[in-house]
């Protein structure tokens, strides 16, 4: 984990499962993921799509989080941030993190990102 990790210090707490159609595990993110707002070639600045199973019994709601710990800031770079998703919801589409969050369910709201924007901000690889 990166010495810039938010999480490093949280407790262990059990675990489900993240899937997208959008982006892989270890891979480039498409150009579609890129920030266009950031003047990356070919970036739109779109959220992937996202869908999660197996979560622990009781869990109320469902928060989406993407940083980058390693962005050349010296403290890392939130990308997005999406807060109280209904438990029953188990998938955001691709580009749900636009200016209006078209895309997320009912009760579902973005958090200012380090670009100050409540919407998704694309990466920009170096």
């Amino acid at each position: 984990m990166s010495a810039n990790s938010p999480f490093a210090r949280l407790p262990e707490v059990p675990s489900f499962t993240v899937a997208s159609t959008t982006v892989a595990d270890g891979a480039a993110w498409s150009a579609e993921q890129f920030s266009g707002i950031f003047g990356v070639p070919g970036g739109k600045d779109t959220s992937p799509q996202l869908s999660w199973t197996g979560a622990p019994e009781g869990t109320k709601s469902y928060a989406v989080t993407v940083y980058d710990a390693d962005a050349p800031t010296g403290s890392g770079f939130w990308h997005w941030v999406v807060a109280d998703i209904p438990a029953t919801v188990t998938d955001l589409p691709e580009g749900a993190g636009d200016d209006t969050g078209s895309g997320l369910p009912d009760g579902a709201f973005q958090l200012r990102n380090d670009a100050g924007a409540a919407r998704v901000i694309g990466g920009g690889p170096s």
